[in-house]
């Protein structure tokens, strides 16, 4: 019987040692994600790349994300600004390039005030998929014929490319400003110039008529 109540007294000391340490690690704000990994699986080419990533602060203090960065410049995050208050939930946004095509495997590391995991990394996986599926082409028509090669469909011009022209159409209205504006500076220089010629040349005749 005292042994019993010995157990007793033993296991109900060690719960509540148990719950005085785990209230203790818990104290401050705490980071909890639904899930740290997504799989996309086979995805389309230029299809939706954007997965909401929801998580909670199940601390005692408020949540301060600081920063959200992802593992190449093809995966992007958007995360909470604001605090995120205990027992609140958000979402932190992570879109993948899908005009990439093959295998995803990328990563997002978070920066936070969490007692937990201060750095946390979470993860998207999956596969985009070719503008056209192989398997959807013919292999009859895999080569063209020689008299329809004017039928061929080029790629589309990829971003990169647009936006080069953009810069070199910007560039040249910078350049072509520039040129008129110093244009327009030389002219009134010269207009000055012939303005005070003329002046100096009526200040002679006048002193040479008196």
């Amino acid at each position: 019987m005292k042994k019993s109540i010995l157990s007793l007294l033993v296991l109900a000391f060690a719960a509540m040692t148990s719950s005085a340490i785990a209230q203790e690690v818990r104290k401050g704000a705490v980071i909890e994600f639904e899930k740290d990994v997504h799989d996309y699986g086979d995805i389309d080419y230029q299809g939706n790349g954007t997965y909401s990533f929801v998580f909670s602060n199940t601390g005692t203090e408020p949540l301060m994300i600081s920063q959200a960065k992802g593992s190449c410049g093809c995966t992007v995050p958007s995360w909470p600004k604001e605090p995120i208050a205990p027992g609140a939930s958000a979402k932190i946004d992570v879109t993948y390039d899908t005009k990439r095509v093959g295998a995803i495997s990328k990563s997002v590391t978070i920066t936070s005030n969490a007692v937990n995991t201060p750095i946390k990394v979470i993860r998207i996986k999956g596969n985009v998929l070719p503008s056209v599926p192989v398997e959807a082409v013919p292999v009859a028509d895999a080569v063209p014929a020689v008299d329809a090669v004017e039928e061929v469909v080029l790629p589309p011009v990829e971003e990169e490319v647009v936006e080069l022209t953009k810069k070199q159409i910007k560039a040249k209205k910078k350049a072509e400003k520039k040129r008129l504006k110093k244009e327009a500076k030389a002219k009134k220089k010269a207009a000055k110039l012939a303005l005070k010629k003329e002046k100096a040349a009526m200040k002679a005749e006048a002193k040479a008529a008196a």
